[in-house]
């Protein structure tokens, strides 16, 4: 699967470069494009109908065309984190990093449930030049000049250009200039069942925004079932202030790329590293009892069963179940105490739900 940018200027992490960087109206394809677009946090089921329908409709597109290539637009990253980093706000939650969505993207789990693969991925900066460019440039030298588009699929509500001024109509009329065609799908909508209560919620759209409400709500069951795959984070072990190994609960502090994550508790998860799922909870939070408090969340996972070096290792999180909130407790003794009842009950959920816990691995595993 190919990776190019579009645009002007560059926003994205210093450890993922695009292999094939396009120029402005330079043809980034050898050939036509069918395409689809958006920021796709999560790249949950909605998001899985989309590219479905796309890949679908580029095997009929090839029975009597040549070199037709099926491709996702991401914008990364999502224009109201650009917007809350220049003005210095806090940076709304993500879903998944720009490393994680491709790896989902090109995983064995989309490779399964997809007619046929993605030829590429196309990198949109989300920077002060490329906001403001308007929905008719976006389409004259991106969509139709550097990935020369013959179709296009979007959701309902699809929005593009400065200040969200292109919708589908805007497409409808291009379309009259360039010769390209348009599809629209519905939304996907699921009813599902918030954990803490019980009770069955009405039908809604499957959506990022209200993955991260179940996610923050602690509905982990319901958000994995939107998402259709097991929650995760990943991210490199580091070194953190080392005080689980003085209470006998050494951890692996995750250093995460996400900016602002929409989890906060404590969770039984799975450690993934090296083609193995070590049973594990997991902490994020401040440490609030412990001082001095670090300036973000600290992603702190404690093995259940035995204890390895993962000091520079990469690794996944996926997470199953929430147990708690995050507490301030009046001193450590509370504070051991409610770490070992995590682990008792992080261990109980792996001995009596063991088919479930099987469910829930990595998608992106080696």
């Amino acid at each position: 699967m190919r990776i190019i940018r579009l645009g002007q200027g560059s926003s994205f992490p210093s450890d993922f470069s695009p292999k094939h960087a396009g120029m402005r109206d330079q043809a980034c394809i050898n050939g036509s494009s069918i395409l689809t677009l958006g920021n796709f946090d999560g790249v949950h089921r909605g998001h899985q109908s989309l590219l479905y329908q796309l890949l679908q409709q580029a095997q009929k597109l090839r029975l009597t065309q040549k070199n037709i290539y099926a491709g996702i637009i991401l914008f990364e990253p999502h224009a109201r984190e650009y917007f809350a980093r220049e003005q210095g706000t806090e940076l709304p939650p993500r879903l998944l990093s720009l490393k994680d969505k491709i790896s989902v993207l090109h995983s064995a789990y989309m490779r399964r449930i997809m007619p046929c693969p993605l030829d590429f991925i196309a990198l949109y900066a989300c920077n002060k030049e490329n906001i403001r460019r308007t929905a008719a440039q976006f389409v004259q030298h991106c969509l139709y000049r550097q990935l020369q588009m013959r179709y296009i699929i979007t959701g309902k509500d699809f929005r593009f250009g400065a200040e969200r001024q292109g919708s589908i109509e805007t497409l409808r009329d291009y379309s009259k200039t360039y010769p390209f065609a348009i599809s629209q799908i519905p939304d996907c909508t699921e009813t599902f069942a918030a954990e803490e209560n019980g009770q069955h919620l009405p039908k809604q759209r499957i959506s990022s925004t209200n993955i991260r409400t179940l996610l923050r709500q602690g509905a982990i069951a319901s958000a994995n079932k939107l998402l259709g795959y097991a929650y995760f984070i990943q991210g490199r072990v580091i070194k953190g202030r080392q005080f689980g190994r003085t209470i006998n609960t050494p951890t692996a502090n995750i250093h995460y790329k996400q900016g602002t994550l929409a989890l906060a508790g404590v969770y039984i998860t799975w450690l993934y590293y090296k083609g193995k799922h070590y049973p594990a909870v997991t902490h994020i939070g401040y440490n609030q009892t412990l001082q001095p408090l670090p300036d973000r969340p600290q992603v702190e996972t404690h093995l259940l069963q035995q204890n390895i070096h993962l000091y520079g290792a990469q690794v996944h999180i996926i997470f199953l179940r929430k147990l708690r909130n995050e507490q301030k407790f009046p001193n450590l003794e509370a504070l051991k105490n409610a770490i070992e009842a995590d682990k008792k009950a992080a261990e109980s959920y792996f001995s009596c739900h063991q088919v479930e816990a099987a469910q829930q691995k990595s998608i992106i595993a080696d």
